[in-house]
């Protein structure tokens, strides 16, 4: 199994955004950054794809979904504030998900701390700051019920 952690793509300055930080879009950079995940996160052949509800995370693994015509699940876990339900979300996944590759979508605030609280749990080796730029993936492969290697997936410029 696979379990790719993706941090949304660009979407522009919050403090030019007139509208509720949860519907801000993606921008043009953004969909690019979509797009070029999408054509790395195909290979993975995921039977099951998560996203923060707010609208830049659910465009991010739109293009994933659209081409696999698998349905993106709002997760409020994923969403800013949501770590440690992120946490408890993917300890339930390892444990259930079987074989099937998962993708979950999310924002920085949640990835620095599901990340190091999973890398502790399954002793992986992370850099000391590991990168996360906006568009960018960490890729866990899962046998059984433990965490194998982990790879980053840099962001598309």
């Amino acid at each position: 199994m696979h379990l790719a952690l993706v941090r949304h793509g660009r979407a522009g300055s919050r403090a030019r955004w007139n509208g509720s930080d949860q519907e801000r879009p993606l921008d043009a950079r953004g969909r690019r950054q979509a797009e070029a995940l999408t054509s790395t996160l195909l290979v993975l052949q995921p039977a099951l794809i998560f996203s923060s509800p707010y609208l830049r995370c659910a465009q991010t693994v739109a293009p994933l979904s659209e081409n696999l015509q698998l349905p993106v699940i709002a997760e409020s876990a994923l969403a800013p504030g949501g770590a440690a339900e992120a946490r408890d979300l993917l300890e339930r996944l390892f444990t259930g998900s079987g074989s099937r590759a998962l993708v979950l979508c999310t924002h920085r605030e949640v990835l620095v701390d599901v990340l190091p609280a999973l890398a502790a749990d399954q002793g992986l080796s992370l850099p000391r700051k590991p990168p996360g730029a906006k568009g960018s993936a960490w890729v866990v492969d899962v046998r059984g019920d433990q965490a194998g290697a982990v790879r980053y997936i840099a962001a598309a410029p």
